[in-house]
């Protein structure tokens, strides 16, 4: 079929699978690319609204997204409070698992995958650990700021192809490396929703 907003050619649906618009809403014409009455997962939250808890956690409702919105605004407030307190290191400890903590628990609220094995998650997360880890002493193995003895921060300074290699090709690198525990994930085929693919692509984002 045609769309009605973006006029490409698009598999019958009700919602445009290229712009998102609803399909039959011509009226809607005159503000079709701001998609202000499309919406992805909750009718408050238009296409082009960044919403990055819906993305994180899409299988929640809207009251739960509430919840773990607040949860993660305490998780923020305890680093502040930590760290204007000296507490350094607890500070930086609760910054590291404030997000992977929600995301256990969201998928344990979810139950969405209940009937799947534990060594699928375990598989994501864990591959991610790995992954994280061995580009980590794989890029450390290649430059290594602190190798000398004494004061690592004296003659600091940063040569152009050490910043290429830092600030372009690692993060290249860990971008492509971090959803193949997503790729080679077991029983691929028993999860052949998109939504699927985003939960363990975050699950392994989250181990990396």
């Amino acid at each position: 079929m045609r769309c009605d907003h973006c006029a490409n050619d698009v598999p019958d649906g009700v919602f445009c699978t290229r712009c998102g618009a609803h399909q039959g809403t011509t009226g809607e014409l005159r503000g079709a690319r701001s998609r202000e009455h499309n919406y992805a997962a909750h009718p408050s939250e238009p296409v082009v609204q960044p919403s990055v808890f819906t993305t994180l956690f899409p299988h929640l409702g809207r009251q739960k997204v509430h919840e773990f919105r607040w949860a993660f605004a305490v998780g923020i407030a305890g680093i502040v409070v930590l760290y204007g307190a000296g507490l350094i290191a607890a500070a930086i400890l609760v910054a590291i698992f404030l997000v992977p903590v929600l995301y256990l628990i969201y998928l344990y609220e979810a139950q969405v995958y209940r009937d799947a094995p534990a060594t699928v998650l375990g598989f994501t997360i864990g591959g991610g650990v790995v992954i994280g880890l061995v580009v980590t002493l794989i890029e450390r193995a290649v430059y290594n700021p602190y190798s000398g003895v004494g004061n690592p921060l004296r003659g600091a300074g940063l040569a152009a192809g050490t910043l290429l290699f830092l600030g372009v090709l690692v993060p290249v690198v860990q971008e492509v490396l971090k959803p193949l525990p997503a790729l080679f994930l077991p029983n691929r085929a028993d999860f052949p929703e998109t939504v699927d693919g985003v939960v363990f692509g975050i699950a392994a984002g989250i181990g990396f």
